[in-house]
């Protein structure tokens, strides 16, 4: 079992997880401006702690006033680049989540860095958002357990 990616949120809890409106999230979705893995069966949509790590990515990129589109694909990218998540355990995840930061800037396309803890910025960047993905990470994950855990209270309630 992989809890990256056997571990399902619903829709509206991911909306909430990424910080986002479920109207949004429902929009990018329709439009097929993300990539996701999950499928939406029987008019449901749950969705892998993968994806939402990648979505909570992509809404900080689109408040930077990148286009959805743009930002699944550097958003994909540092993914691929930060862990392979579809081989990895919930303990190596852990492990994996490191000080990393996501540099991003537009010449004249975007452009995407990732740094490491005590890399320096590189020179000539007068515009540019980081984005540091543990943080983003770990942020995620707490908002899915709170809510999670908020449900389980109110069913035993």
């Amino acid at each position: 079992m992989n809890p990256l990616l056997d571990f399902k949120i619903r829709f509206s809890d991911a909306a909430y997880a990424i910080e986002s409106t479920p109207k949004a999230l429902r929009n990018w979705i329709q439009k097929g401006q993300v990539t996701l893995v999950s499928e939406d069966t029987g008019g449901w949509r749950e969705f892998s702690l993968a994806e939402i790590a990648i979505l909570a990515v992509i809404r900080r990129l689109v408040n930077f006033g990148m286009k959805v589109e743009e930002a699944d694909q550097l958003a994909n990218d540092a993914a691929r680049s930060f862990f392979e998540y579809e081989k990895i355990s919930a303990e190596a995840f852990k492990l994996a989540i490191r000080p990393v930061s996501m540099l991003v800037w537009r010449d004249p396309e975007w452009k995407m860095k990732l740094l490491e803890r005590d890399e320096p910025l590189p020179d000539g960047l007068d515009t540019f958002l980081v984005i540091k993905l543990n943080r983003v990470f770990e942020r995620i994950f707490e908002r899915v357990f709170r809510r999670a855990s908020d449900a389980k209270v109110g069913d035993d309630g």
